[in-house]
């Protein structure tokens, strides 16, 4: 995901992932039944709509 994935010395230490990373405080299944309810409610012109517009801003 970055052009020097090999290089360890590039990567971030633990200390580092333990110090800004934070842990998920939240209930897993309820942040997936909103995910899931997010996704249901999306309509077929709104991703058509996305992918256009994602197409777009590459031309």
């Amino acid at each position: 995901w970055y052009e020097d994935e090999d290089d360890d010395l590039r990567r971030p230490t633990w200390a580092y992932k333990w110090d800004v990373v934070s842990e998920m405080r939240n209930d897993v299944n309820l942040m997936y039944q909103k995910y899931i309810a997010e996704l249901d409610t999306i309509t077929p012109e709104q991703v058509m709509g996305s992918l256009l517009q994602s197409f777009l801003m590459l031309a």
